[in-house]
């Protein structure tokens, strides 16, 4: 006879606890602290030079690593060679105000990056890496921030730029479901897409890991030519262990 209330009593007590928890979460999610989006001195375009002077940054595990001095031209492609990937991803962190420099300053032509609020920095700036996964459901979505609609000539017409037409046929294919994080792609076509992805932003700083010798023939000649004409107008800052071959 109360075998059935009981039960009914237990559901009840599991649901509150997974609303609970729920509410829990959105309070954490809703104390942590807030991003600063005031763009105090908008970053528009450089005209001179990205400057380190003397950084160090805090790591996940509260230690310190030295990245010093380094110079980075604007409007021109600065190959960084390093034996110690941690580094490069340290100062691919510090360019994207990611982690906190303990020592030293960088500055993006003559203001320091201490200026720039993190929306600024963001908004002005893209990476292609294997750690930075493709979002969104379809193609289309993946590489384009806003405007689908608007942005698919763009696209389609930097697909047969590149020589990539093996990925779409018509427009239809632009709406392809690529799995999350690109699943259903291969290496090769997520490397290209997050390559799309950045060209098809007005983002004036292009950051690039280890990816371009892991591309080949065709694709990889006509990706280097576009950083190149990019080069121009954008700083571009890749990291490779080795000299980057066309």
């Amino acid at each position: 006879y109360l075998r059935s209330p009981l039960n009914r009593l237990s559901n009840v007590l599991i649901i509150w606890q997974v609303g609970l928890t729920s509410f829990n979460k959105l309070i954490s999610i809703y104390n942590l602290p807030r991003e600063n989006r005031r763009i105090q001195n908008p970053l528009k375009k450089l005209s001179s030079e990205i400057r380190l002077d003397s950084v160090s940054y805090l790591n996940d595990d509260y230690s310190v690593s030295r990245i010093g001095d380094l110079i980075i031209k604007s409007n021109s492609i600065t190959q960084i060679f390093s034996e110690d990937k941690k580094i490069i991803d340290g100062l691919f962190n510090i360019l994207q105000k990611k982690i906190e420099i303990v020592e030293g300053n960088v500055y993006f032509d003559e203001i320091s990056i201490h200026e720039l609020s993190e929306f600024e920095v963001r908004k002005n700036t893209t990476i292609i890496s294997h750690d930075v996964p493709l979002l969104g459901a379809t193609l289309i979505k993946a590489v384009s921030y806003n405007n689908q609609e608007k942005n698919k000539v763009k696209l389609l017409n930097l697909i047969k730029e590149l020589d990539c037409d093996f990925l779409v046929c018509n427009e239809k294919d632009l709406s392809f479901k690529i799995g999350d994080s690109g699943e259903k792609l291969t290496i090769n076509e997520r490397i290209l897409l997050q390559f799309i992805r950045a060209f098809m932003t007005n983002k004036n700083i292009i950051l690039i890991d280890d990816v371009i010798n892991q591309l080949a023939g065709v694709q990889k000649e006509k990706i280097i030519h576009k950083l190149n004409s990019l080069s121009l107008n954008k700083t571009i800052i890749f990291y490779s262990n080795h000299k980057i071959t066309e």
